[in-house]
């Protein structure tokens, strides 16, 4: 359980939205605050309040000013800031299957140079690594993870690729993130995984959610194709 307050500050973003900004403390600690705020806002439901975004260190209120005025906004994510709570740093534990290297993970051998170690040796950290899912963006269901071996760093891609494919494990800077459908990206690819992330008729579509803790497990290009087959 954690008891602090983190400093904050709070910003109009446009006609239509209001920022929370935390400014002190840990990724995770951070992280641990701005599930908290948000699952707060979410169960009040205001009238006027259309959706609650969770960032790295943001809390985004999108609201219907016709509906509500952005000064009651602003009061509400400051006053729920100003909570001093008891918050619980368990979240899901989910392990998630990757094949490495290969035509899965192309830029492996560049991410581990980057990281002064050898392709093993870099699957191996990867593996260790406990990842925290800090937000979701960019695609739908695209997990922003952090707090893992700090030693596995690579720059993003100068020239992003046109495409690809859903699955793929990609590093940036200090972050993870796994494609959940096709696309466009600039992140350097290590590995695939065969678990489908995003599926917009299920009732809840996405496969990680913020606070989730990951470990990735290395398996065979056999194994992957037989994951791959079971829906």
């Amino acid at each position: 359980m954690l008891f602090w307050m983190p400093t904050f500050r709070v910003f109009r973003f446009g006609d239509a939205a209001v920022v929370l900004e935390f400014e002190t403390g840990s990724a995770d600690e951070i992280n641990e605050y701005v599930m908290f705020v948000s699952a707060c806002v979410r169960a009040q439901s205001h009238t006027g309040v259309l959706d609650v975004v969770e960032g790295l260190r943001t809390v985004t209120i999108v609201f219907d000013p016709l509906k509500t005025d952005v000064q009651k906004v602003v009061t509400v994510l400051e006053d729920t800031a100003e909570t001093q709570a008891f918050i619980d740093k368990a979240g899901r534990e989910l392990t998630v299957p990757v094949c490495y290297g290969g035509v899965y993970g192309p830029d492996l051998s560049e991410v581990a140079k980057y990281s002064c170690c050898s392709e093993e040796e870099l699957i191996t950290r990867h593996q260790k690594a406990i990842y925290r899912v800090y937000m979701v963006g960019f695609l739908p269901g695209f997990p922003y993870m952090g707090s893992g071996d700090s030693k596995i760093l690579a720059p993003r891609k100068e020239v992003p690729r046109v495409r690809v494919e859903k699955g793929s494990v990609g590093i940036a800077e200090k972050y993870t993130g796994v494609y959940p459908i096709d696309s466009p990206g600039g992140w350097q690819i290590i590995g695939r995984c065969p678990v489908e992330l995003f599926d917009i008729d299920a009732s809840d579509p996405f496969f990680f959610h913020v606070g989730d803790n990951v470990k990735f497990k290395a398996v065979t290009e056999d194994e992957y194709c037989s994951l791959r087959q079971i829906k």
